[in-house]
């Protein structure tokens, strides 16, 4: 059986104009504060590493392996804060949440420190409106290093800055859970990542303050931020540029990745997210087929009364490969699924091939 190598369904999707990396002009202002604080933080990171392996804490009073523990269970907990809060909740409004929910997801969202939930949910919406183009906060086009931090570094574009101001965020502006966090910003943020966990490793596990503002502070902080760029500078340049084409959405240039899903707790089933943004769960298959701790969290939730209303893109997949099946059936053609993948990191794979036939001898190869 013969399987076309491009996608014959492409022409189904909406076309985007993406930027060409020709087009796209570096953009030269740069952001003093963000060129100072990034890098601030990314040497407490360093010096935290340097600190432990190199034994330079046995100096002094050691840090505690609880510490290191708390450390790292603050990776999933913060994360929560961008995923299920910042990004599923308050950016795609995919699905419902009682009060204490959300204050729950506000102070882990805190935690996590990468902007205020309104600035967040504002960048992340243009980005979907006009994703890989001019318009985006972090358009692909202009290097893995800029999708990944880069754009943090530098004052946003004005056709960033234009596209910024056509969003809506009337929803966000009448949240009193957005409105109390961004009324505190940047200071409420800063306390919830650094010393909130300094002063709990300090009381609750007895470790030194200064262990905890720097491995439950810093050394997260850093790395649960490199665990979100990964989204976009993996999920949107380099799979795109390995030439593995979306399977929900050929027009789109996000692909799926295992290890951003690993990374950022069910959020690099990219393909899905960007085909249907509504969707609660950011990924089509469940969470014995596609790891996302996010959606497991959130089913957890809904179970309990806390959440409701919870959205899929489902229907309307199943809605769009029908739609694809009819139109190829006058070429002779038909799609075939297939899932590639151990459990818990399957990748969906759709494939046009010529249909066959049945005949007197068996299956047939059409012609």
């Amino acid at each position: 059986m013969a399987i076309l190598t491009a996608p014959v369904h492409a022409d189904l999707f909406p076309k985007r104009k993406h930027t060409s990396k020709a087009q796209v002009r570096p953009q030269r202002k740069y952001n003093v504060n963000m060129c100072i604080y990034i890098p601030a933080c990314h040497a407490l990171a360093l010096y935290a590493v340097c600190y432990y392996v190199l034994g330079w804490n046995e100096v002094a009073t050691p840090v505690k392996g609880s510490t290191l523990l708390f450390a790292l269970a603050l990776w999933p907990i913060s994360a929560l804060g961008i995923t299920a809060g910042v990004h599923r909740l308050w950016s795609h409004r995919s699905y419902e949440a009682c009060l204490s929910l959300k204050i729950f997801l506000m102070l882990c969202n805190s935690v996590a420190n990468q902007s205020s939930i309104w600035s967040w949910a504002r960048d992340h919406r243009t980005h979907h409106l006009h994703s890989d183009t001019e318009g985006d906060p972090y358009n692909s086009n202009r290097g893995f290093f800029y999708v990944h931090m880069g754009w943090l570094f530098v004052v946003k574009p004005d056709a960033v800055k234009a596209a910024g101001r056509k969003v809506s965020m009337s929803d966000l502006d009448r949240d009193s859970v957005v409105a109390f966090q961004k009324g505190l910003d940047p200071y409420w943020n800063l306390v919830w990542c650094f010393i909130v966990p300094a002063v709990v490793v300090n009381l609750a596990l007895h470790d030194t303050f200064f262990h905890g503002f720097l491995f439950a502070g810093a050394l997260r902080y850093v790395y649960v931020l490199h665990c979100t760029w990964c989204v976009n500078s993996l999920a949107h340049g380099v799979v795109p540029a390995m030439n593995l084409t979306s399977p929900y959405d050929p027009a789109s240039p996000p692909g799926e990745s295992r290890l951003v899903s690993f990374l950022a707790i069910g959020e690099g089933w990219h393909s899905w997210h960007h085909a249907f943004p509504f969707c609660y769960a950011c990924s089509e298959l469940g969470c014995l087929q596609q790891y996302n701790p996010t959606k497991l969290f959130l089913d957890g939730c809904f179970h309990a009364g806390l959440l409701w209303n919870r959205k899929t893109g489902k229907r309307m997949w199943s809605e769009r490969k029908a739609r694809m099946a009819k139109s190829l059936e006058g070429e002779g053609k038909e799609l075939r699924e297939s899932l590639s993948g151990p459990p818990m990191w399957q990748l969906r794979r759709i494939d046009v091939v010529e249909k066959q036939k049945r005949v007197a001898d068996g299956w047939k190869h059409s012609v």
